[in-house]
């Protein structure tokens, strides 16, 4: 069998996933740094879960540090390849 065989099949969903959870990372990490500098963080204190958000009709995922949103994740799409995103970050 030939080392660089073509494939009959291509799935990006892996590469997709790891760019989206990159972005997210940046996203939380700028939020943490932003509202909670120099402070030790307790993993307990973190949450991840979809939320109901007026106006919009799909659930978007929110993560939250002692109950401050860090980020909310919009679906734009159908799709699922574009996304918006809300951060304290963006607020300047």
């Amino acid at each position: 069998m030939a080392k660089n065989k073509i494939k009959s099949e291509l799935d990006l969903g892996p590469v997709l996933e790891r760019a989206l959870v990159r972005h997210e990372q940046r996203i939380i990490t700028a939020a943490l740094l932003k509202l909670f500098p120099n402070e030790e963080f307790i993993k307990e204190e973190f949450s991840i879960r979809p939320e109901t958000v007026s106006g919009y009709a799909a659930p978007v995922t929110t993560v939250r540090y002692k109950g401050k949103i860090l980020m909310r994740r919009f679906a734009t799409d159908f799709l699922g390849l574009k996304y918006r995103f809300e951060s304290p970050i963006f607020e300047d």
